[in-house]
């Protein structure tokens, strides 16, 4: 009966294949601007995948963003929901399992996503509403940004109050408090979106949200705002805002570009090095190199005790600037917003809290690894004593799974967010033209270029199109 237990639980795993994340070729064309071909080779890669929990978050949000590229937009909403819908059932249940213990690695739990995963899925979702002629449902997408972001540092709160609950706590748990309050970006497509509705007073809102999201968080957006849209914001204060924001007898071209990627996760290593009642945080195996002391009583000292945490990393884009023509004419494109400062600062905001969890394991893990050693040593040379080779060999086999696991930092990461939003606009005639992007790089060569073809631009309405392209160096 065991052995056909055992047997079964090995079909089962088996046959439960792995999220597998985007691979090398799957990354090139997509930096190479084949869209199709990535989304076609990572859907074939993960054909076997049937949605987990600890890994349904990353499957949904990087189908989601690649058929929005490719202009899925129902699949891609379809798909981003489902990833909204995991992160919000996985964050709630993270909470309740970080109350029981410490000791639960952070890979190990079901992935809840990054705050600018959570954040910026429904832009992307009021895009796709957009662009399938669903006005009141892009607008109700960007409410939703709105409420999260609203609500980030009581989620924070709920965190850490969690982890304050444990018994291994050895230091209060505390976190840097989340100063992010408006996406220029959902604020800017709210006000294109009122306007065309004819929605003055909200659109007012909105552009007031957006020229405060510059002001205001000056430790993520580092650029001026973008002129045409201080022009808005002046223009939508007055009386007859209608008459300022529409120029009579001239049409408005808006044209809005995702370039580069998000940042990547990655691991850094530290130290725990033991004294009598204290535990020393170090870069290197020494004490000359240390960050941090953490009291903790009746620890004695000795232990050297080796653990990773994540940090965030950007990718730097070979793009460095956007001519938009219309004809023969153009404008050079500003940037809009910053996907990856946005990625970079919410999870700094937080990381005092991964840090000190990850530590705190590592720690305890570390202490029952040496007394597993030792028991060991003693049960060995008691009851073994003429097997030493085995025996020894075994012990170390065992000891090196059980420290080999202290402590890996979870670096796990959605894959397809762009890094930054850049955006136009042009007051012509209302008619036909010719619509390009061109992107150039360092060199001020031009590395692509985007037709949109012959476009008809009217008076009323909303003429806003979209492109992307994520070369990076």
């Amino acid at each position: 009966m065991k052995k056909i237990a055992i047997i079964y639980i090995i079909y089962f795993c088996s046959a439960c294949a792995p999220y597998h994340m985007p691979d090398y070729s799957t990354n090139r064309h997509f930096e190479s601007a084949k869209t199709l071909e990535a989304y076609n080779l990572h859907k074939k890669n993960n054909d076997q995948y049937s949605p987990d929990s600890n890994s349904e978050v990353l499957y949904y949000l990087d189908m989601g963003m690649l058929n929005h590229y490719i202009g899925n937009y129902e699949l891609s909403n379809e798909m981003l929901s489902n990833a909204e819908n995991a992160i919000e059932k996985n964050f709630t249940k993270s909470l309740s399992t970080l109350a029981i213990s410490l000791l639960i690695d952070d890979r190990s739990l079901d992935y809840s996503g990054e705050d600018y995963e959570d954040v910026y899925l429904n832009v992307f979702k009021a895009l796709n509403y957009y662009k399938l002629d669903k006005f009141d449902e892009a607008l109700v997408e960007i409410r939703r940004v709105n409420e999260k972001l609203k609500n980030l540092n009581d989620k924070y709160n709920r965190l850490a109050y969690s982890l304050n609950q444990t018994r291994e706590r050895k230091k209060r748990f505390t976190w840097s408090k989340v100063k992010f309050y408006a996406s220029p970006l959902a604020s800017y497509l709210s006000f294109l979106f009122y306007c065309a509705k004819g929605q003055y007073d909200d659109a007012r809102i909105d552009i007031e949200n957006t020229v405060k999201a510059y002001k205001n968080q000056n430790q993520i957006y580092d650029f001026q705002v973008p002129q045409h849209i201080l022009q808005k914001f002046q223009c939508i204060r007055k009386e007859n805002p209608e008459e300022c924001l529409f120029q009579k007898n001239l049409a408005k071209l808006n044209v809005i570009t995702f370039i580069g990627r998000t940042p990547e996760k990655k691991e850094k290593t530290y130290w725990a090095i033991s004294q009598k009642n204290k535990v020393i945080i170090s870069k290197r195996k020494d004490k000359k190199h240390s960050i941090d002391v953490i009291p903790w009583p009746e620890m004695p000292a000795g232990y050297y005790i080796k653990f990773s945490v994540p940090y965030m990393e950007a990718k730097k884009t070979n793009i460095n600037k956007i001519k938009l023509f219309v004809d023969d004419n153009y404008i050079e494109m500003v940037k809009l917003d910053d996907l990856s400062s946005v990625a970079t600062y919410t999870f700094d905001t937080k990381k005092n809290l991964i840090y000190l969890k990850t530590f705190i394991r590592s720690v305890l893990k570390g202490i029952a690894a040496k007394k597993l050693r030792d028991k060991i040593n003693n049960l060995g040379r008691k009851e073994l004593p003429k097997l030493d080779f085995l025996f020894n060999t075994g012990k170390d086999i065992l000891i090196g799974l059980t420290l080999g696991s202290i402590e890996h930092a979870d670096t796990r990461i959605s894959s397809f967010f762009p890094g930054c939003a850049y955006v136009s606009e042009v007051n012509i005639k209302p008619g036909i033209y010719n619509i390009a992007l061109k992107y150039y790089g360092h060199n001020n060569q031009i590395i692509k270029t985007t037709n949109f073809g012959k476009q008809k631009i009217t008076e009323k309405g909303i003429n806003l199109f979209t492109s992307s392209f994520f070369s990076n160096k």
